[in-house]
């Protein structure tokens, strides 16, 4: 499930950036990969990211590890796409539900492997992605400063 690393965007894609209030975003991760990872407003949906991979997925943290990293440089090329206008709620959304696909599909291709029974597990394979991703969301929302 790994990516391509993007490159360092460009002055017109910085500019699409503030056009849409986003450039606080992405900022370097200071690795030598050259990858970037969003930025301080993306601190709580990093943490859901790992709460539904680990939590409501059960995917062991090596590979919820993987899968976190390929989901943020795919919502690095996802969040500068052109003609993309959503608000940054949206955009959050957007990754909790990615990463909630991701987990449904890897818990999906291991149903025959021998598990722990796992009632969240179950349950969450059970609601699909989709719902998952709008609890985890709320969860979010919820503690999030001023609400």
């Amino acid at each position: 499930m790994r990516m391509h690393h993007s490159q360092a965007p460009s002055e017109a894609e910085d500019s699409e950036l503030l056009q849409f209030g986003m450039a606080s975003l992405f900022e370097p991760s200071g690795r030598q990969s050259g990858a970037t990872e969003p930025g301080p407003i993306f601190a709580r949906t990093l943490e859901a990211l790992d709460w539904a991979l680990l939590l409501h997925y059960a995917i062991p943290e090596k590979e919820a590890a993987e899968i976190r990293e390929s989901l943020i440089e795919w919502f690095h090329r996802y969040a500068r796409r052109p003609g993309r206008s959503g608000s940054l709620a949206a955009l959050q959304v957007d990754l909790i539900t990615m990463a909630c696909r991701a987990g449904h599909v890897y818990c999906s291709s291991r149903l025959a492997e021998p598990r722990d029974p796992n009632q969240l597990v179950d349950r969450s394979l059970a609601l699909g992605p989709e719902i998952i991703a709008l609890e985890v969301a709320k969860h979010v929302a919820s503690d999030l400063p001023g609400r």
